[in-house]
């Protein structure tokens, strides 16, 4: 019997030991809970390709109290869309994480000189990656009027996004959706910006509004949950890349790197 005939809604504590195993098979890793195997809504068992992430997922499991509400649980909920919609989730994914590219927070610089010159500082080494590594430049532009980006540059980003699997597809995603920016997101990916530096860089504006006018409160927690969020998501992404090909970890910052030898950055285009 499953350790969870749920669809959505509330499930009961009745298990005391959660702990992982690998499949008979040997192709990836089941999450017990004693000894029932946890399953998807559509009742098919969570099996996971890798070992770390199937820890994170019996880890919330075994955090939960005695109500638990499995849309609630990050790892657990990417787990079921990748297993029970592979099909479908790759192509909305796909199409939602490129409207963040249409519209990048990157490309988007305040009226005033001052918050600019930060944005331009924090921001034109990440735009300067994305055109040398990823060849996609992306253009640049001062207040909200939309800018069109190239068609080129979009359908290289997209190439970056359809050629994951679907479990690192969805992990992205989850780096994507806090910070604001497809870049940011696939420059933690590719190792160019630490987490902690994207998610500096994704927050620079609302850092500047709280040193200027001081801290909302309510914002500033808000803010706390998306980064909580966004570090989990970091977690899953590299509980699913190889050894040695840890999102993150090839430099503490690589954006000061750059700054101390002194690189010019790009001169922000006006439209």
């Amino acid at each position: 019997m499953p350790a969870n005939n749920f669809v959505s809604g509330t499930v009961k504590r009745i298990w005391t030991q959660t702990h992982v195993r690998p499949t008979d098979a040997g192709d990836g890793f089941l999450i017990m809970l004693d000894n029932r195997p946890v399953t998807t809504p559509a009742m098919k068992d969570l099996v996971t390709p890798t070992r770390a992430l199937a820890e994170i997922v019996a880890a919330e499991w075994a955090a939960e109290g005695p109500d638990i509400t499995p849309d609630q649980l990050m790892a657990t909920r990417i787990c079921n869309a990748a297993i029970d919609r592979t099909d479908s989730v790759r192509e909305e994914v796909t199409a939602a994480m490129l409207e963040y590219a249409e519209s990048d927070l990157l490309c988007y610089r305040d009226p005033g000189e001052n918050l600019c010159r930060r944005q331009a500082q924090s921001w034109d080494p990440v735009l300067d990656w994305a055109e040398r590594a990823l060849s996609a430049p992306l253009k640049v532009t001062r207040g909200v009027i939309p800018v069109t980006q190239p068609s080129g540059s979009l359908a290289a980003l997209r190439r970056q996004i359809e050629s994951r699997d679907v479990f690192l597809l969805l992990a992205l995603q989850h780096l994507v959706t806090p910070l604001g920016s497809l870049l940011l997101a696939l420059a933690v990916f590719h190792g160019f910006l630490s987490p902690d530096t994207a998610w500096r860089a994704s927050n620079l504006d609302e850092d500047w509004q709280a040193e200027s006018w001081g801290v909302d409160p309510e914002a500033a927690a808000r803010a706390k949950a998306r980064e909580s969020d966004f570090m989990l998501a970091v977690r899953i992404l590299r509980a699913l890349m190889p050894v040695g090909r840890q999102c993150g970890n090839r430099t503490a910052d690589r954006v000061s790197t750059i700054r101390a030898g002194g690189l010019r950055h790009r001169n922000v285009r006006v439209l």
